[in-house]
């Protein structure tokens, strides 16, 4: 193999890697069996073999993973592969804004780091899983690499890829430094405590910097390096739409066990033993899935030297879909056995829907004290065992999910990629040659009713016309 195929070529005038415009998000909803793999090999063109045989010995080695360690991943996050399509393909249209500034060794890269990228929640060395191997990403992501390069389908590149040499020195370590507390230098450092001191994060920064780890590299080659983390990571957190993790039918089956665990909090707890923590992380939990729900596409754009996000919003037929199950889970699994259900149908499930989703809300506002929430609970037991009274208007509920979806917006879709953009920013203008940098987040539905900008400024500034939240307004105040 001539290494120099991978590592060294660059072309002149066009990007012939990857082709980020081959397939659309919206194709994109079929999650079962292969096609994330053939969407995968989509997005890649390339005329060398070696390329090729790459992308497929890593697929190959990839299912080998899931088959062979799913089993032992109870905590796993969901995400399929589906995520590592959407990143690759995010990352390439970011590249794609001023291609002249990266190789075709930044594209491999990127479409390999995606790949894996997700992986470290398992260490089949210690056979741990879970939080203990989250808060050591390092050794379990070794771990799952070694065994990806060790893999049959990719013998005749094993000595690129090894973590010493310098492609997979590089590859290994775009994919480690993925996660917001893996910090690039000490400027990245900077900015997270800076965040971490208004309460917009919390994690600990990971005491290694990305620079340390690609030690013995050329100067120049860390910081262009430095870079295209930035454009990875930028990509990973840009992936929050539709059909990131699941499809709806998915996310329904698990907001069925959510709600099965809810009741079980709700009929053994009375005033004085309520444990909101646990109960609020159901809610949380139930919020999280459906945001899934909210964004159905995210495009970018450079217009006049300032990168451009829109986010595609539609709260219409999915979430008329979800309400509509939601109700049945709750005529289900709430109020079954109930010799009083058959006379409080409609009353009491539309309450209790408008309820949990007001609940909800309070549960996401940081502001709010733990009575509100506390309070909120209490009356979701009264309408269980049918003592809360009383006729529920639709302007009410109306408003009740407005302030829902707004809610999971505000906390699901604004403050994390404005975080992402905080912490990537120098490296992002860089790259991609913003020198006047000027970010513009849209979120909007079929009737641009939804329609919201951020504007995040060279100074550091944040105009932003969505400031409903505290945490939103100690970002830009």
């Amino acid at each position: 193999m001539n290494n120099n195929n991978i590592i060294n070529k660059k072309k002149e005038t066009k990007f012939y890697l990857f082709n980020p415009d081959s397939i659309q998000i919206d194709d994109w909803s079929k999650n079962g069996e292969d096609n994330w793999k053939t969407h995968f090999r989509m997005l890649i063109e390339n005329e060398e073999q070696d390329v090729k045989n790459i992308v497929n010995g890593f697929l190959a080695a990839i299912d080998n993973i899931y088959v062979t360690h799913f089993p032992k991943l109870p905590t796993y996050t969901e995400h399929y592969m589906t995520h590592s399509r959407n990143v690759a393909r995010l990352a390439f249209k970011l590249m794609e804004l001023n291609p002249n500034n990266f190789t075709e060794t930044d594209v491999l890269i990127i479409a390999l780091s995606s790949l894996f990228h997700d992986l470290g929640q398992y260490n089949p060395k210690t056979s741990t899983t879970g939080e203990e191997d989250r808060k050591n990403p390092n050794k379990s992501l070794e771990s799952i690499y070694d065994e990806i390069i060790n893999s049959p389908s990719l013998n005749n590149y094993k000595s690129i890829l090894q973590r010493k040499k310098k492609f997979g020195k590089v590859l290994f370590n775009i994919a480690l430094y993925h996660q917001k507390n893996m910090p690039f230098d000490s400027e990245y450092n900077n900015r997270y405590a800076d965040l971490k001191n208004k309460g917009c994060v919390d994690k600990s920064l990971n005491k290694r910097t990305f620079e340390q780890a690609l030690k013995g590299l050329k100067k120049e080659e860390i910081e262009h390096y430095k870079d295209v983390a930035a454009i990875f990571q930028l990509a990973d957190g840009l992936d929050i739409q539709r059909f990131r993790e699941t499809s709806i039918r998915s996310i329904i089956m698990r907001i069925y066990q959510i709600l099965t665990e809810l009741k079980l909090e709700l009929k053994i707890k009375n005033e004085e033993v309520l444990d909101i923590k646990k109960s609020s992380n159901n809610i949380i939990q139930m919020s999280h899935l459906i945001k899934e729900l909210l964004v159905s596409g995210v495009s970018i754009e450079k217009r006049d030297n300032n990168l451009k996000l829109i986010f595609n919003f539609n709260n219409t037929d999915d979430f008329s879909y979800l309400r509509t199950a939601l109700k049945s889970m709750i005529k289900e699994i709430i109020f079954s056995n109930n010799k009083n259900y058959k006379y409080a149908e409609i009353n009491f499930i539309d309450a209790f829907y408008y309820k949990m989703i007001e609940l909800a809300t309070l549960v996401d506002d940081k502001s709010v004290d733990k009575n509100s929430i506390k309070n909120k609970f209490f009356e979701l037991i009264d309408l269980m065992n049918f003592k809360l009274q009383g006729s529920f208007n639709k302007e009410w509920q109306k408003d009740v999910e407005f302030n829902y979806i707004k809610s999971l917006l505000t906390h699901y879709v604004l403050e994390p990629i404005l975080e992402e953009l905080i912490l990537t920013q120098p490296y992002i203008i860089e790259i991609l040659n913003l020198h006047n940098y000027l970010l513009i987040i849209e979120i909007y539905d079929k009737n641009n009713t939804w329609n919201r900008k951020c504007i995040l400024k060279t100074d550091g500034r944040i105009d932003c016309e969505y400031n409903t939240c505290i945490k939103l307004n100690e970002l830009y105040h």
